[in-house]
This record gives structure tokens, C-alpha cells and sequence, in this order.
């Protein structure tokens, strides 16, 4: 499930980067009725990623969030929970925060 956000962390974010590169996986209860996974990177951000991209040569469409939400659904609808996935744009890098909800 978290595999293509750290994966575009590395590829798209960090691997670019000049200096010294970070990626931090968090996993905590913030409240009795959601878990928050974070993923961070101190990586180039998602805009300057863009522009990147738009410049290769080779074209590839991005499959990874959109089979993350279908696994997610999958998952809530077993158990009966609900899901989100929200980003930021930081100062440097980007955060992607997936929020898993219990009844």
C-alpha cells in the first residue's frame, strides 16, 4: 500500500537532488479512531518534479495512486473503515499522509 508513495519519494523527489537526501516513514494513533502513516522527503517537491518529468523523452503513465486507492477501498470496505490520502508541499519536499479511520 505504501510502496509507490516512497517509491516517488525516491525516484521523483530525491533522486534529483543535490546533497543530502531524507525519507522518514512514520506510523502513528493519533486518535482512538484513525491511524496516520506519514511519508516525508526533503526531495526536490512535487512541482519541480513536474517539470522534470515534462521534460523526458520517455512518457509513462503513473498507475501507483491510482491502484493505492483501489486496494484502499478494497481494505475499507472489508473492515468497514475509511481511508484518505492527503499531500503537502513543503518548504522542502513533499508529505504524503495516509489516514486509515476504524468505526
Amino acid at each position: 500500500m505504501l510502496q509507490p508513495f516512497v517509491e516517488n519519494a525516491i525516484w521523483h523527489g530525491l533522486s534529483p537532488k543535490e546533497g543530502e537526501k531524507k525519507l522518514q516513514l512514520s506510523i502513528s494513533k493519533k486518535e482512538p479512531n484513525y491511524i496516520e502513516i506519514a511519508i516525508e522527503d526533503n526531495g526536490i517537491g512535487r512541482e519541480k518534479a513536474e517539470e522534470f518529468k515534462a521534460k523526458k523523452m520517455i512518457k509513462r503513465a503513473s498507475v501507483g495512486l491510482k491502484l493505492t486507492e483501489e486496494r484502499l477501498a478494497v481494505f475499507s470496505n472489508h473492515l468497514k473503515q475509511k481511508h484518505q490520502i492527503l499531500f503537502e508541499d513543503l518548504a522542502q519536499g513533499t508529505k504524503v499522509i495516509v489516514k486509515l479511520f476504524v468505526d
